[in-house]
């Protein structure tokens, strides 16, 4: 499964610096509410797959915040970022048992006012791998999903909403999986093709409730083709799933969603796996996609990130506990639609922290990941300007002293973001030197 290509990637030659002169936008707060009390929510961040939102802010701290305009250190948990087609930013996040929408015109300097998704309260997955979240329509729709949790642990429902009035007003959340049993359903993933056609997958235990299993799950979805008015019947897209890492969804350039996640193979293994949904809605056959050998019994809590270039080049990263290169996060590419991947190359240092991104912006390519030390947490990244050919040496990019989210990377028509949110410092959005065209 594993070769090195012939294409001379890697080859030590940098690129230009990744961030040379970022314009750091940072939001530590931006309502009307007491100052301090970041450090009520320092536990929300990393808590692993049992983590609830009971445990964030108190529903009386957030209804302190009385004009509710971005997320704020003290209150919000997990804001998770995507931008539309004009160039607009837009944030899902959760405070208290509600799923909260703004958007920005300005890169996050300012806010417009809040709207709620759920106006009915309910106990939401709100931790660093498993967040609401958010994406644009191809007739300005806002879409947002969210799980819900369940009365029993690690159980819940897969939550849809929509704005079709430019995210002024959401309809009431529905669920996506048409089960009905009180399982696992959660860890969605939104992605939105461009001709509009919406697609929603999460990792499911409906199979294993049927046949008494307690290890494992699988991968379920279904699709909208009217923008979200209605979705089909639910189908598996693959077997055999690790129960708790986040998916990773991207569009090759023939339009099938392809998704990568950590698979459960035989003999415990908990290696990754790619799959695929076509145009007409139907799964193929996964190909496997790593190869480390990493035997555990549990849930590392630690998903892939997988990003698809203009010609059709795959780029995945990943983390392991161990392997022949031993334990961290890992970068590959496949030039044949993920049959065969190259060598893996290291991002970091070997350590649990890394929780890696990917992101593709024609064939511009960044990676960024968090790496901590005795100050802290730090996001580093690292570019590519011809698909992975040549890479700029790490960089600095955002740091925190305080409890820290995941990374996260979006792109935009004018160029490529990295979002992050700390205890200490709050949302910040950091402009990744725009790509050349």
């Amino acid at each position: 499964m594993e070769k090195t290509l012939s294409r001379p990637r890697f080859a030590g030659r940098a690129v230009t610096a990744v961030c040379g002169a970022i314009a750091l936008v940072t939001l530590a707060g931006c309502s009307s509410r007491p100052a301090g009390g970041a450090a009520t929510v320092a536990a929300s961040f990393d808590r692993g797959h049992d983590a609830h939102p009971e445990h964030g802010a108190s529903p009386e701290r957030a209804a302190l915040r009385r004009a509710v305009l971005g997320p704020s250190a003290d209150v919000s948990r997990t804001p998770t970022p995507a931008f539309d087609a004009r160039g607009r930013l837009w944030l899902a996040w959760v405070e208290g048992r509600h799923v909260l929408v703004s958007s920005s015109k300005d890169l996050g300097r300012t806010f417009a006012p809040a709207v709620t998704v759920n106006a009915v309260p309910e106990d939401v997955d709100a931790n660093s791998e498993s967040r609401p979240k958010i994406a644009a329509g191809r007739g300005g729709e806002i879409y947002v999903t969210y799980t819900r949790l369940g009365a029993r642990r690690y159980t819940g429902d897969v939550r849809f909403s929509r704005s079709t009035d430019g995210g002024r007003t959401f309809a009431p959340p529905v669920t996506l999986n048409d089960d009905h049993l009180d399982t696992g359903h959660r860890f969605d993933a939104l992605a939105v093709r461009p001709d509009g056609t919406v697609f929603v997958s999460w990792i499911d235990k409906r199979d294993l409730e049927a046949a008494g299993m307690h290890a494992g799950a699988a991968v379920y979805y279904t699709v909208s083709r009217d923008a979200g008015r209605t979705f089909e019947p639910n189908r598996r897209l693959a077997s055999d799933v690790c129960e708790c890492c986040r998916l990773a969804p991207a569009f090759d350039t023939d339009s099938r969603l392809t998704l990568a996640w950590r698979a459960v193979l035989p003999g415990g293994v908990r290696d990754h796996a790619i799959g695929w949904i076509s145009r007409d809605g139907s799964a193929a056959s996964p190909e496997r996609a790593t190869v480390e050998g990493w035997k555990i019994d549990a849930c590392p809590h630690h998903g892939p990130s997988l990003a698809i270039s203009a010609d059709g080049t795959y780029h995945l990263v990943w983390f392991t506990g161990e392997g022949p290169r031993g334990a961290g996060a890992f970068y590959a590419f496949s030039l044949d639609r993920g049959r065969t991947f190259s060598a893996p190359r290291r991002l970091g240092l070997a350590s649990g922290e890394a929780h890696g991104m990917v992101v593709a912006a024609g064939r511009h390519v960044f990676l960024a990941w968090k790496q901590r030390d005795e100050a802290g947490s730090t996001v580093y990244v690292q570019r590519s300007d011809d698909d992975g050919v040549n890479w700029s040496e790490p960089e600095k990019v955002l740091s925190t002293s305080g409890s820290s989210d995941h990374p996260q990377l979006t792109a935009s028509p004018t160029g490529v973001f990295l979002s992050w949110f700390t205890t200490k410092e709050g949302y910040r959005l950091a402009p990744l030197v725009p790509p050349a065209s």
